[in-house]
């Protein structure tokens, strides 16, 4: 897990890594075999959608920490819990567990488990109760993981990537290969890698021109610098 690379992700990049999730989700839960009745639910999949998307933008960390969520999510196929018919706000509760379980157990720190982080994000929305136990029960259903399985994660990584790589090429309106696309993920870098690299440039050139914002943190540098940033 590299956050600091994280830091230069396109806003974009989050907002595709939501469109992943919100579908995985309702793919996993929901009883209807075709993605194209999502919307029924009375627009449940568009606010499903919008809460990740937010909640990844807020906390800007690494794409490694979804793919973990992700990986986690996969193991109620295999479980006896029986969650409540879908949708159902408890579904928003596994996806802010999963991903907290997924960032303390990729970090392996005992920083990843500071609550104030994580009211910073969700306050508005979940009480300190309600945030203290949504991972301890999305644990509890899944059967108390003590890691994320490295195979299991490589083949979600995988999945995701594919799927970013051909929403970015289709919005780009280049002649999309689905082969020659697959094969281009063995490079095992973000999707948004190129827009990466830029970014990073510009925030080199901008800080090193900058004596004062030495004092500052990269995070709360990149806060400052893009704080407005809508692409």
């Amino acid at each position: 897990m590299n956050e600091s690379e994280a830091l230069y992700y396109p806003r974009s990049y989050y907002g595709d890594i939501a469109l992943f999730f919100s579908n995985y989700i309702t793919r996993l839960f929901a009883k209807d075999c075709m993605i194209y009745t999502f919307d029924r639910y009375d627009g449940w999949q568009s606010r499903l959608y919008s809460f990740i998307d937010q909640f990844l933008a807020s906390t800007r960390l690494d794409d490694s920490v979804a793919i973990g969520a992700l990986t986690l999510l996969e193991r109620f196929r295999n479980t006896v819990a029986r969650p409540p018919s879908y949708p159902h706000r408890i579904y928003l509760c596994y996806f802010v567990g999963a991903y907290m379980a997924s960032h303390r157990l990729l970090a392996k720190s005992a920083d990843a488990d500071h609550l104030p982080f994580w009211l910073s994000v969700l306050g508005e929305r979940f009480s300190p109760a309600e945030l203290q136990h949504a991972e301890a029960d999305f644990l509890r259903d899944i059967g108390y993981p003590d890691h994320i399985d490295s195979h299991d994660f490589k083949s979600m990584k995988q999945r995701m990537y594919l799927f970013i790589h051909t929403h970015m090429e289709m919005r780009s309106g280049h002649f999309y290969d689905r082969e020659v696309f697959s094969q281009s993920l063995v490079s095992n870098r973000p999707p948004c890698y190129i827009e990466m690299m830029k970014r990073k440039a510009l925030f080199t050139r901008i800080r090193s021109a900058l004596p004062q914002s030495q004092e500052l943190s990269n995070r709360e540098f990149y806060k400052q610098l893009f704080q407005s940033e809508e692409l």
